[in-house]
């Protein structure tokens, strides 16, 4: 291969890889989003953030994705930040299409110690997915039983069809795809380059840049930093669309 083959064949590869892992962060970033409507009545209209709650909500772990065949475990925890005993009421709606309003409650009582924390966990399953695309769980917890919600969290799953594959797998290959993919694609174009032209070329840095962009929204997908996904998704976009116009004028060479 010449230099040329060696520079196109680089970048080809790079913007596929990218392609993809701007895919992958993109729709979870929205089924998250989605998941922000995901309410339930009377709990959308009894909400009030300004109840005061001696527990806390200090966590809502969901898995990224989930095959269908899969039933996937939720996990909460509930934290006592007081000197005393408390007795909040933790409960997990969960999507369920054809349910009244589309919502699965789960309730339970808990008593926590002074300073403790409890993990609770739920299974969700194809039975919650909506439109075949998505599983929706929001969290409320009441300061007792004759309390309104004050403190709640969400999240969504994407449902996919990964065949044999499980979730967890899935995940990996294609979180593998698309980084292998990317690096490959870096280090074949700066192959084609020059000695010199390694050490003053622009773009480097920018496809640097990306590469490391796309991998830490990535992680923050997969361990649940939902409004820190979709920061980075956004700056990604707007980093490329800046080198591609910087591309475009010739200020990049």
């Amino acid at each position: 291969m010449n230099k040329k083959t060696w520079k196109v064949t680089g970048l080809i590869i790079f913007s596929l890889a990218l392609l993809l892992g701007l895919a992958l962060n993109g729709v979870s970033s929205w089924i998250d989003l989605e998941g922000m409507s995901f309410w339930g009545y009377p709990e959308a209209t009894s909400y009030d953030p300004s109840m005061p709650t001696d527990g806390e909500l200090s966590g809502l772990t969901c898995p990224l994705v989930m095959n269908f065949s899969e039933s996937p475990t939720v996990f909460v925890k509930v934290r006592n930040p007081k000197d005393y005993e408390i007795r909040p009421i933790v409960q997990a709606s969960v999507s369920i299409p054809g349910g009244m309003d589309e919502v699965a409650r789960y309730v339970q009582d808990l008593v926590i110690p002074p300073n403790q924390t409890v993990t609770i966990s739920w299974q969700v399953g194809s039975e919650n997915i909506i439109s075949n695309r998505a599983v929706f769980v929001r969290v409320f917890l009441f300061q007792g039983p004759n309390y309104p919600p004050s403190i709640t969290r969400h999240c969504g799953i994407l449902a996919v069809n990964s065949g044999h594959l499980s979730s967890t797998m899935f995940v990996v290959f294609l979180t593998g795809i698309i980084f292998v993919g990317m690096l490959a694609g870096y280090l074949l174009w700066i192959k084609s380059l020059d000695r010199l032209e390694r050490d003053t070329n622009k773009i480097k840095g920018a496809l640097l840049w990306l590469i490391g962009m796309i991998l830490f929204a990535t992680l923050a997908n997969i361990v649940g930093w939902m409004v820190l996904a979709g920061v980075l998704l956004v700056l990604t976009v707007l980093s490329l669309i800046a080198l591609m116009e910087s591309a475009a004028l010739g200020k990049l060479k």
